[in-house]
């Protein structure tokens, strides 16, 4: 009795559309063989895998005739049949590979590949969770937001996607896009809701799907988003404690309640990133704030709650400041350090004041990220409140000026 073989059969998108080719199984029905022609026999199974950028097995298949040339070309054939058709779910290449399972000789220039019966099983197993991300560590995979939505099968747009194909809720954290931020405090992501104008409600949509997850079965996988599209995947995630409500100012710069959730990672921590990445972070945010009017900013910084500032585990402990408070601390020194009182040293490339943010209350003994704990200092007296001796009366004289709001003139 002959064992069947195990094979990897490959296309290039190049030359053929296999996707639309596979949403209708009518239109594949056999497979060009350029290799192994005496060894592909009947009964044989085959991996079908799909070459380019989002590269990955997009079917399983079984052969069902020996090689023969097709009346229609001299190219030697085989006939298949598509047992498991995941075009709409492919397993990628890159997430098989995180994993330790990618086929040895996939994406090899050719069209057939011997393969075995354990790379084959892999895939098989994949294919029966969820999504391919599921029951695995695949920690720190970064997707690009294509590879995201075959995957989970959801919306390519918005912070929360719902999929009501693998029953999945994902959440896109983006440091990028917003000047709003969420805030990692210690090993707990405290993530902003669903809704860019007015008053958030609990009620709304992905609102409702992420508060009552603790009570459904429904998967909660989290990405954030450092670099444009570049998604970086943290794990699974729960509800950690109950939604709250918090102040903000929408993306008109009016007051409004928002809804906080307290996120923790499943059975692990917080991914370490760079910290090039999150320097790269707050340079993008800084940018973005430069762009924001005086009364914009005073309005949407002078509303803020008071709370801890952002702390994050990179190759240390890191704290992200808030690119809002820097810029209104500078506003509101107008050139002239709040210290000696004397105008900044020089002026910066754009023409504005040289003058260093300080924290009066360090942030690393639990000082806020609030107006009321900044100072716009001279390069001279910022090295003198940490390096030489911080004076009582210095650091009063620093704690009554922040309590000056910003004056800006219509």
């Amino acid at each position: 009795m002959s064992v069947n073989n195990y094979w990897i059969f490959q296309g290039n998108p190049k030359i053929y559309d296999f996707e639309t080719g596979l949403k209708n199984d009518k239109l594949i029905t056999d497979w060009t063989v350029s290799n192994h022609k005496d060894k592909i026999k009947t009964g044989d199974k085959a991996i079908i895998w799909i070459t380019g950028s989002e590269s990955g097995c997009y079917a399983l298949a079984k052969v069902v005739s020996e090689p023969h040339e097709k009346k229609s070309s001299s190219e030697l054939k085989v006939d298949i049949q598509i047992t498991h058709n995941l075009v709409d779910k492919p397993i990628l290449g890159k997430i098989l590979k995180h994993s330790n399972r990618m086929p040895k000789n996939a994406g090899t220039q050719g069209t057939n590949f011997l393969s075995n019966g354990e790379e084959y099983q892999n895939i098989l197993e994949l294919t029966k969770q969820k999504t391919s991300l599921s029951d695995y560590d695949f920690q720190s995979i970064v997707l690009s937001n294509n590879e995201l939505c075959k995957t989970f099968q959801c919306s390519p747009q918005g912070g929360m996607r719902r999929s009501h194909e693998t029953n999945t809720l994902v959440l896109v954290s983006n440091h990028v896009k917003s000047i709003y931020d969420d805030k990692w405090k210690g090993d707990v992501l405290h993530y902003t809701g669903m809704g860019s104008k007015g008053d958030q409600s609990l009620e709304f949509m992905q609102n409702k799907t992420l508060n009552e997850s603790r009570e459904t079965n429904i998967e909660v996988h989290l990405f954030e988003v450092f670099e444009e599209k570049k998604y970086f995947y943290q794990g699974k995630v729960r509800l950690k404690s109950n939604s709250y409500h918090e102040s903000q100012t929408d993306e008109n710069g009016e007051t409004r309640k928002v809804w906080m959730f307290p996120l923790e990672i499943l059975d692990n921590k917080p991914s370490r990133i760079d910290f090039k990445i999150i320097e790269s972070v707050r340079l993008a945010k800084e940018k973005k704030v430069s762009k924001i009017s005086s009364m914009a900013l005073k309005q949407m910084v002078e509303s803020q709650p008071k709370s801890k500032p952002s702390k994050r585990t990179t190759s240390s402990v890191t704290f992200v400041r808030d690119e809002k408070i820097v810029k209104y601390a500078l506003l509101r020194a107008n050139g002239v350090c709040e210290l000696c009182d004397k105008n900044a040293p020089f002026l910066k490339k754009d023409g504005s004041p040289f003058l260093e943010v300080h924290h009066i209350d360090f942030m690393k003994n639990n000082g806020n990220d609030l107006i009321d704990n900044v100072s716009a200092l001279c390069p001279n007296c910022h090295r003198k409140m940490h390096h030489g001796i911080a004076l009582e009366n210095d650091i009063a004289k620093l704690k009554e000026k922040a309590k000056i709001k910003l004056v800006v003139n219509d």
